[in-house]
Parts: structure tokens; sequence; C-alpha cells
């Protein structure tokens, strides 16, 4: 019999799951108009939204399995895609626009992890 909590967890992985693939499509598809709105470079966009179905993949592998690898890799993979946000934001001339799709994605990406770790961990994030 599965808990609430693991109820709860499998179900953040899924919706983190699926935001990934949501996210991975238009990038692949549309990274070449999407570049000069976001001031971002095409060739970043194709290959980080095509690298999120792999991702995507190993979201609903923790989420069917509750492994603690899994889990781990998908906590810490969130909040590096957050930081690799930042540091984009940080480096390259981001458009307005640019800058708003990144923070949009730095407090996504940071509430799943809180959310998977906190399920997790009870709170606490896992190391």
């Amino acid at each position: 019999m599965m808990t609430m909590t693991e109820q709860k967890l499998r179900a953040v992985f899924r919706l983190d799951a699926a935001s990934g693939a949501l996210m991975g499509s238009p990038l692949v598809a549309f990274a070449g108009p999407l570049a000069p709105l976001l001031g971002l470079p095409e060739t970043l966009l194709f290959w980080g939204g095509l690298a999120l179905f792999p991702v995507a993949a190993t979201m609903l592998a923790a989420a069917a399995t509750l492994a603690r690898p899994l889990v781990l890799l998908v906590v810490w993979g969130n909040v590096a895609w957050a930081a690799a946000c930042a540091a984009l934001m940080a480096s390259l001339p981001v458009t307005g626009l640019g800058v708003l799709f990144l923070l949009v994605q730095i407090a996504f990406v940071l509430t799943m992890a809180y959310l998977e770790s906190r399920e997790t961990t009870g709170g606490e994030m896992a190391a």
C-alpha cells in the first residue's frame, strides 16, 4: 500500500516530467524564431530543449521507482538547471523576455526541487 507521501512525491515527479517535455517541444521546434526574442543562442535552445526529453524520462523513472539515486539526481539536476539559467542571465545579452523566461524556469525548477526533496526527506534537502 502506497502512503500519501509516496503518492504526492510521484505526482510531483510526474508534473516535473510533464513540464520538461512541454518545455522541450517548443524549444526544439522553434529554436530559430525564439532565439532573437529571448537573446539566447539558437543552438542552446535547441539542444537544451532536446535534453529535456531524457530528463523527463528520468523523472518518470523516479516517479515509478522512488529509487533514492534517481530522486537525488532529479533534485540536484533541478538545482543545477536553475544555476545554469542564472549563469546565462549573467553572461549573455538576454532580452527582457529572455530574463522573464529564465526567471520563470528558475522559480519552477527550484520549487520542484524543494517539493521533491521535502517529500523525500521530510523537509531537509537530500545530500
